[in-house]
C-alpha cells in the first residue's frame, strides 16, 4: 500500500518516493543542490548530501565534497521531486529557483571573502617583509649648527647600496 495515495493518480506523483517519476521538462542540472549542498539535502531530504562533510577530511575531504556536490547537482531534481510534494512543475521551478539564487549569492560571498583575505595576507606579508628590510640612513652635518644627525636615505643613495 501507498504511504501517498492523495498524489498517486492525479497527474502529479512527487512526494512518492521512487514510485515518483520526474516530468521530462525538470530533467537536468540542479544550481542549487549543487552549490548549497548542505543545506538544499538537508531540506529535499537528499541524505547524500551529507557526505558533503567529508570536506572537512584534511587535504582529501575538498575532492570528496566536490563529488558530493557534482552528484547532487545532477541528481537534484529527481530527488527532490521524489521527497517532497509539489503543487505543480512551475511550483517545483520556483522554489529549485530560490535555491539557485541564494547558492550563486553564498558563492558570490565566498569567494569576496577569500579575495579580500588572500589580498589583506599578502598585504601583510609585504609590510612584515619591508619591516625587516634594513635601514639605510646617511649621517650628516647641518651647516648652521654644527650639529650631526641622521636622515632616511633617497632611492637614488639607496640604489648606490644596492637597494631597490
Amino acid at each position: 500500500m501507498l504511504d501517498y495515495p492523495h498524489k498517486v493518480g492525479v497527474g502529479n506523483d512527487s512526494g512518492t518516493g521512487l514510485l515518483a517519476k520526474l516530468p521530462l521538462e525538470l530533467e537536468g542540472w540542479n544550481w542549487g543542490a549543487f552549490l548549497m549542498t548542505l543545506w538544499w539535502s538537508l531540506s529535499h531530504s537528499a541524505w547524500i548530501g551529507l557526505l558533503v562533510l567529508l570536506g572537512l577530511v584534511p587535504h582529501v575531504g575538498w575532492i570528496a565534497a566536490l563529488i558530493v556536490s557534482c552528484v547532487l547537482g545532477k541528481n537534484g531534481n529527481l530527488w527532490a521531486w521524489q521527497n517532497r510534494h509539489w503543487d505543480n512543475v512551475e511550483h517545483f521551478r520556483a522554489t529549485q529557483r530560490v535555491w539557485t539564487w541564494w547558492g550563486i549569492g553564498v558563492f558570490v560571498v565566498y569567494m569576496s571573502a577569500i579575495l579580500f583575505l588572500a589580498i589583506a595576507t599578502n598585504n601583510a606579508r609585504q609590510a612584515e617583509i619591508e619591516s625587516r628590510r634594513p635601514q639605510i640612513s646617511i649621517q650628516e652635518t647641518d651647516p648652521k649648527t654644527g650639529r650631526t644627525y641622521m636622515r632616511p636615505a633617497t632611492e637614488a643613495e639607496r640604489a648606490l647600496f644596492g637597494e631597490r
